[in-house]
């Protein structure tokens, strides 16, 4: 056992002595951020009908007067009437999906109602 110790020992410290006369080549620190840069927030406004679905569970929708549809995230209760027609100001996000698969996610920043004479209960076999 004494032999392979000393063995052990030897070998360790020609290793360490090694180490010492090798040269490390220099290395360049490259920089990369780890956070991509935001792009900034672009603020849409868009006048349209608040619509109930009853799919998925039933939800509400906003269909513009384009003919483009959004899920209003955020939007005030008091706005979420079959038939209501507002404008709304948000941006759109584009990294979240939903259930309900309906036109684009409108992160509502604020709303107004325009016209609520046609506001209904909607049907129960509405699609």
């Amino acid at each position: 056992m004494k032999p392979f110790l000393a063995l052990f020992v030897l070998l360790s410290c020609a290793a360490c002595q090694g180490e010492a006369n090798v040269s490390q080549p220099e290395q360049t620190a490259t920089v990369v951020s780890a956070k991509p840069q935001q792009q900034e927030a672009k603020m849409i406004t868009v006048t349209g009908v608040i619509v109930y679905k009853n799919m998925e569970g039933g939800f509400y929708a906003l269909d513009a007067h384009d003919g483009k549809k959004y899920q209003p995230w955020g939007l005030d209760k008091a706005l979420l009437q079959n038939g209501m027609e507002v404008e709304v100001v948000g941006e759109i996000v584009d990294d979240m999906a939903t259930m309900q698969q309906y036109g684009q996610v409108l992160k509502v920043k604020s709303a107004k109602m325009i016209d609520d004479s046609k506001v209904s209960v909607p049907a129960s076999n509405e699609f």
